[in-house]
């Protein structure tokens, strides 16, 4: 077991597929926006392998939270931004961030 997330093979459910979806997003855009950043290589190059621990365990649902907290004050932070991806992601992970504080998940 890791933390509350059981290793053996079960059905995903909805936060789990939207973790799984959302990771792949998030890999592709920390890639795409690695160079030409305020932040290091290196920072981006984590939250890749965070986004690839989000894709192999889809249930790890804080994955999902701290891609997007990282996202937004990466977006923030290089502002203006001429990228529909990119502006696609910010909002994206605000909605994200939105609804974690509105409606925690359950355990």
């Amino acid at each position: 077991m890791l933390g509350s997330v059981q290793l053996r093979a079960m059905a995903l459910d909805r936060l789990g597929l939207i973790t799984l979806l959302s990771s792949f997003y998030f890999f592709q855009v920390w890639g795409l926006t690695n160079f030409g950043s305020p932040f290091p290589s290196h920072t981006h190059y984590g939250f890749m392998v965070l986004s690839a621990i989000g894709i192999v365990l889809p249930r790890l649902w804080w994955v999902l939270v701290l891609n997007a907290i990282a996202f937004s004050a990466y977006h923030v932070s290089s502002l203006p931004v001429a990228s529909n991806n990119q502006t696609t992601a910010f909002f994206f992970s605000l909605i994200v961030v939105e609804i974690t504080v509105l409606a925690r998940p359950i355990n």
